[in-house]
């Protein structure tokens, strides 16, 4: 999957950003060696919302939007990062998944939208299609929303200035206010999305993804759907003979009965004697922990294992027999 800033003489960068996937809970780091290693999970999401502010994910996590729309999360702080890119046009490769994004309006967050859908000079071969479901100066005005006005000295980047409409050139290129220091200084308007209440966000988030034809949620192809289901029978079937062997053994007190029956003929005191032969004579690199283990081991397999299954079948027939004569 590498491309891009890996062709930078092969420079490899740390992680800013995460990818949150719906319904597995797990968050990978977005750093070039992570991304280059990731596999997308078959059949369990098939959307990617890239997120401009990493503070959003826990309200949208709180709302279950990922887990609703089948839909992985992925922020960084601020700008996509050459990592972050890759991933989103990895998964977008053949309409696979779905990329939309969501972002403030002011000229960072366009430009945010812009460098995720086309060539930068890291990334001059990057392209895909990108969703965009906000927040743009027209929602802020059709909602009827006060922008905040700021001075800024930062450039809008020459770039994104063409594809801006009337409006949004007032909004970010604003007016000249003379020179602060020595910077050029602007009064420009923006609305973040920090702004909006959280039923406002969620609203808005819902409300476009509709708009701009999100696809369902996953289903797997027909001919692949009866062996997934049969795998999901059978683990979740074999955790129910599980359950049942532990009530119907009482399972935790016949290993707590067992440990204390077969205690004496592990030796236990010997674990100062086993810890200093593992680390002179065994693998100096193990803890503790791992050479009082690896003693045990070794001593069940090849002295106590045939003990212990003859105590265990005794304990199950008795257990069993007993069962039967109270149901009878």
């Amino acid at each position: 999957m590498a491309t891009g800033e890996e062709r930078l003489a092969g420079v490899y960068y740390d992680p800013r950003g995460k990818i949150y996937e719906p319904h597995t809970g797990q968050a990978m780091d977005l750093g070039t060696r992570d991304v280059e290693s990731y596999e997308f999970p078959s059949y369990t999401f098939n959307k990617l919302l890239f997120v401009e502010k990493r503070g959003q994910v826990p309200l949208l996590q709180a709302a279950r939007i990922a887990e609703r729309y089948d839909m992985a999360l992925v922020t960084e702080a601020g700008f996509a990062t050459v990592a972050a890119r890759t991933l989103l046009s990895a998964g977008s490769e053949g309409a696979k998944y779905q990329v939309f994004c969501l972002h403030d309006a002011d000229y960072p967050g366009y430009n945010i939208l812009r460098t995720l859908r086309e060539a930068t000079e890291r990334m001059p071969e990057h392209s895909m299609e990108v969703h965009d479901i906000g927040l743009t100066v027209e929602q802020v005005i059709a909602a009827g929303k006060t922008p905040e006005t700021y001075n800024r000295t930062s450039k809008v980047p020459e770039k994104l200035i063409p594809l801006l409409n009337d409006v949004e050139r007032e909004w970010f290129l604003g007016e000249y206010l003379g020179k602060k220091g020595n910077k050029d200084t602007y009064s420009s308007k923006r609305f973040e999305l920090d702004d909006l209440t959280a039923p406002e966000l969620i609203d808005h988030i819902e409300r476009r993804l509709e708009e701009l034809g999100v696809e369902p949620k996953v289903i797997p192809p027909i001919e692949e759907l009866a062996g997934l289901t049969e795998g999901i029978y059978r683990e979740k079937f074999g955790r129910w003979v599980e359950n049942e062997i532990n009530e119907l053994l009482g399972l935790d007190d016949l290993k707590a009965e067992l440990a204390e029956e077969f205690q004496e003929r592990y030796k236990l005191q010997g674990a100062p004697a086993w810890i200093e032969t593992e680390f002179e004579h065994g693998d100096d690199s193990k803890s503790w922990r791992d050479a009082v283990r690896g003693t045990l081991q070794a001593a069940h397999t090849t002295k106590h294992r045939d003990a212990l299954r003859g105590a265990l079948r005794e304990r199950i027939s008795k257990t069993v027999a007993a069962k039967d004569e109270d149901e009878e």
